[in-house]
């Protein structure tokens, strides 16, 4: 029960401050904050901490990966990105071993 409850401060706590710094910081700049992806990771981190997902070099390389490939995906223009940025991050993920589902999605 305490794990549990611990598990739902902690993603209680993240959001808020990621709330906090949408509506302070990025908004009035001009800039949103996508946020379903992060919902994932968070019950990854939360309530599975020792799943290979859920290691900071899982969490943090798949989603420098995952932004690296939609980036370069989405400046060359090629047909069908949705779907190719998808296979390229799981291959390229899956290559350097940082596998991290939400940031694959």
């Amino acid at each position: 029960m305490k794990d549990s409850i611990f598990s739902g401060l902690g993603a209680a706590l993240g959001f808020g401050a990621l709330h906090y710094i949408h509506d302070n910081v990025l908004a009035p700049r001009g800039y949103g904050c996508l946020c379903p992806p992060l919902g994932a990771v968070a019950v990854l981190l939360f309530c599975m901490p020792g799943a290979p997902a859920s290691q900071p070099k899982a969490v943090i390389g798949g989603h420098i990966v995952a932004g690296i490939v939609a980036y370069a995906v989405g400046v060359s223009e090629l047909p069908y990105p949705e779907a190719l940025s998808v296979a390229l991050t799981i291959t390229v993920m899956s290559y350097f071993g940082v596998t991290h589902p939400p940031a694959g999605a």
